[in-house]
């Protein structure tokens, strides 16, 4: 089946109200997995799944929940390298910037990674209806947009991680800390400012997670704002904070 036959079968089931998740659960998981294996080879097949993954995001029950976020999960997140892998034309002696808009003459790898970062930027400003499964859905766009930033300079991508730092859901601001870890580590900008500096020490000082604190260090330690002795001694006063 195609993209477009498999979306418009998922919406309708989504949409009915005449049986329930449990028992549309098997037609549901069948027609992701075709969707999961589908090479997605153009910009209209990338649309429709865009299309879809941001319809079931506005159908309020549990058959749409589930493949709202298997889609993110386990397609969204992956489709970044996917593209890279299929595009032969990459430069080799220099790191690409990836732009929101492109004329139809540009690669269609950029072109459909453009379509992601513009719909991974449309996720982050939309509204949060304090939700778990809205949280879910930022931090699965979160991590395609750190997989999307290992392949291309994305003008602003910093600020997007900057504003998830401090959320409430565990999982969400690790993903947010660790696309700062990433963005660090190849960028070469020390750039950060004094404000995120500040914010990612108290996160050190109040987090109960050892994997936060670890990835905040790293953060300053790729920013050029502490040394690995640095980090060691902050870890080590973790320690004793939070380990009997």
């Amino acid at each position: 089946m195609t993209v477009e036959k498999i979306s418009k079968e998922v919406l309708r089931i989504c949409k009915s109200k005449n049986k329930s998740y449990k028992e549309n659960k098997d037609k549901l998981v069948n027609y992701f997995n075709q969707l999961r294996y589908i090479e997605f080879e153009n910009e209209e097949e990338l649309a429709v799944l865009i299309s879809l993954h941001r319809e079931l995001s506005t159908i309020k029950n549990r058959k749409a929940s589930f493949l709202e976020e298997e889609i993110a999960r386990l397609i969204l997140v992956n489709l970044p390298i996917r593209i890279r892998m299929a595009d032969e034309d990459i430069p080799e002696d220099k790191i690409e910037e990836l732009k929101e808009n492109y004329e139809s003459s540009q690669r269609i790898d950029l072109r459909m990674s453009s379509r992601l970062l513009k719909y991974g930027k449309e996720v982050i400003a939309s509204k949060d209806d304090k939700s778990k499964r809205y949280k879910k859905r930022v931090k699965e766009i979160i991590r395609m947009l750190n997989e999307l930033q290992r392949f291309y300079k994305i003008k602003g991508i910093k600020k997007v991680f900057e504003s998830k730092i401090e959320d409430k859901y565990k999982d969400l601001q690790f993903f947010a800390l660790y696309g700062l870890e990433v963005y660090f580590a190849f960028s070469g900008d020390d750039n950060l400012t004094e404000e995120i500096s500040q914010k990612l020490e108290r996160i050190i000082n109040v987090t109960k997670d050892r994997d936060i604190a670890s990835t905040c260090c790293q953060i300053l330690i790729n920013a050029g704002k502490i040394s690995q002795f640095g980090a060691v001694c902050r870890i080590d006063e973790w320690k004793d904070r939070n380990w009997d």
